[in-house]
């Protein structure tokens, strides 16, 4: 088995990414995709390469604004922002 580790190379040759789009329609059929399970997989390799925690430990939201954001127990942050807002379900 090979060992996972960040590149020393100045540009990559590869890219890992992934999203969750749990539920969306993307066909005329009615086709629907789950985009986890391949999230799933982009977040593991990410985390054998640069083995940091991925606890989250803090979660803010604004619901004026739609923006979200994410802290992590290792210190990351993340923020996005859902631009059509959040319904009553969400």
């Amino acid at each position: 088995m090979n060992t996972v580790k960040i590149s020393s190379q100045a540009q990559g040759a590869y890219g890992i990414v992934g999203h969750v789009g749990v539920g969306h329609v993307h066909s005329h059929s009615g086709f629907v995709q789950d985009d986890s399970a391949g999230f799933a997989v982009a977040s593991l390799i990410l985390k054998q390469a640069a083995p940091v925690s991925t606890i989250v430990k803090a979660v803010e939201v604004d619901l004026v604004t739609g923006d979200v954001t994410v802290a992590l127990e290792s210190g990351g942050k993340g923020s996005a922002n859902a631009r059509r807002g959040f319904t009553p379900a969400e």
